[in-house]
């Protein structure tokens, strides 16, 4: 534990091993956020649909948990509900708003460099009133689908997709064998050559039994109509869908195996269209949904469950022989918060959403994220100076690293200390240091010292903690000091000199 540092980076490192509490936590502050996420790279994309008279938002945040944006549609009006999906690739995100235009529905592009919006996307001539167009959205570079599960496709509610190049519709995408009420467009996803759609009501093996069809990303034509070995009634199996490279990940929140409602998981090989694994979670029980959201990369699957424990909510993690490697929380989550409503996976980071979150009010939300990494730490070590009595608060903090340094995540660390004060006799006022990691680096050192020699010891700003709180778990504590705060920073101090915390941790980086 260490007060001097800024730890952001630090608050998304979690060792996957069992079960493990998320602590990295985002908010925006009412209107069901994190009903919807997605990340690519650096930056993570979260919905809040019921924001604004349920006009809708969207933030945007980069990996270290700073956000960066919140954009709302140009033509946002009550009820559109902005938001509702969510997702990101490159240089460009996309937002859903299937409230938009008497529910005839839109979706939004953003540059995810400057922000802005740069195209509104319809279904043109051939949307209707109820199409929910945007209730799903998926891009992979120029391309982006569109999901319209209330669209007119030879019945009514058969549903439809949408292809877009560059902003140009392509490609309607519909179900050679559409039925009313399949739902076809709930759920999309698009990775290099393939397209998948859910259709989760479909009723071909059974009602509401479902199904997801795959489509070439090139051609449009329909490959294959996916469907659980063990379908049955009312399984919804179709209801969330993922694919990355040749992976497919089918979500069937409603299957009964463990109890009802209970929900699994399905992976299938994209090119043969084999199913390869049915997922359970390793405590499923009825109502925990399980499927409700799912997402692939080439590391892990992630299946959000938002109904466990009496919809507090978790998320599994699976490897690549579809092992189950870990149960995810929120920490202090509680009863109520949805975690694991949406999922999102990108090159071993995940978010999680909980849209049901009270923190900031009833059902404002949050998100959580975490790195899928395994951590071990390397050395570390804390002195800080006694000489409090003398109003001198802190005297020097010291982190020395150890030598087992040839794999470290993390390449840097920013430290900014801030003091103000209305006497002349501080010596120093602010503090900026950089802990540069190199990988070829046997040790590294660095000392931060601060002196005051006044009693009116000033600190402003946020001040993040990061320590080990046990085998699977990093706890993090944001502390604020205000401007009559110097008494509590001098027992901080103290409490750190007394205690046995580590101050810093170096990690090595090793997959699970």
């Amino acid at each position: 534990m260490i007060a001097t540092l800024r730890m952001a980076a630090f608050m998304m490192m979690i060792l996957f091993a069992g079960a493990a509490d998320l602590v990295g936590k985002l908010t925006g502050g009412a209107g069901e956020f994190g009903y919807a996420c997605a990340i690519h790279s650096n930056k993570v994309v979260v919905g809040a649909p019921r924001a604004n008279n349920s006009m809708g938002e969207a933030f945007v945040y980069e990996t270290l948990l700073s956000q960066v944006a919140r954009v709302v549609a140009s033509d946002g009006a009550a009820s559109d509900e902005f938001g509702s999906s969510v997702a990101i690739d490159g240089a460009t995100f996309v937002v859903g708003a299937p409230g938009d235009n008497e529910k005839k529905g839109a979706a939004y592009v953003f540059n995810a460099s400057t922000y802005s919006q740069t195209t509104k996307l319809t279904a043109g001539d051939d949307g209707e009133a109820n199409d929910y167009f945007g209730s799903a959205v998926a891009i992979y570079e120029n391309k982006i689908v569109v999901g319209a599960y209330g669209a007119f496709a030879s019945a009514f509610d058969a549903g439809a997709a949408y292809v877009f190049d560059r902003g140009s519709l392509v490609q309607k995408l519909v179900a050679a064998d559409s039925s009313e009420a399949a739902y076809f467009g709930r759920a999309v996803a698009i990775h290099i050559d393939w397209i998948v759609v859910g259709a989760h009501q479909d009723s071909d093996l059974g009602p509401n039994a479902g199904s997801a069809y795959v489509f070439d990303a090139t051609t449009f034509n329909e490959l294959s109509k996916l469907q659980a070995s063990d379908a049955f009634n009312l399984d919804n199996f179709g209801r969330a869908v993922a694919v990355y490279a040749d992976t497919i990940v089918v979500g069937a929140y409603l299957e009964d195996d463990l109890g009802t409602d209970a929900g699994a998981a399905y992976v299938f090989n994209a090119k043969t269209f084999d199913q390869l694994a049915k997922l359970v979670a390793s405590d499923g029980d009825s109502n925990d949904f399980f499927g409700y959201s799912v997402s692939v990369d080439a590391d892990a699957i992630i299946v959000g469950a938002y109904g466990d424990a009496g919809d507090k909510g978790a998320a599994y993690v699976f490897d690549t022989s579809y092992t189950q490697t870990a149960t995810l929380s929120a920490k202090n989550g509680g009863s109520g918060d949805v975690f694991g409503w949406s999922t999102a996976i990108s090159q071993s980071s995940i978010v999680v959403g909980a849209y049901g979150d009270d923190d900031l009010g009833s059902d404002a939300g949050a998100v959580y994220s975490s790195l899928l990494v395994e951590f071990q730490p390397v050395a570390s070590s804390l002195l800080v100076g006694s000489d409090v009595a003398s109003s001198l608060l802190v005297a020097s903090v010291t982190v020395e690293l150890g030598s087992d340094t040839s794999s470290l995540l993390v390449a840097s660390i920013s430290v900014t200390l801030d003091f103000q004060t209305d006497t002349s006799s501080l010596l120093v006022a602010s503090i900026s240091v950089t802990l540069d990691f190199q990988t070829d680096t046997s040790s590294l050192l660095v000392a931060v010292e601060l002196a005051q020699r006044g009693t009116d010891y000033r600190p402003v700003g946020v001040i993040h903690i990061c320590a080990l709180a046990g085998p699977d778990s990093v706890a993090v504590e944001t502390s604020k000091w205000g401007a009559d705060a110097s008494t509590h920073l001098v027992t901080f101090v103290r409490a750190l000199a007394d205690s046995d915390s580590v101050a810093v941790e170096l990690t090595q980086r090793r997959a699970l």
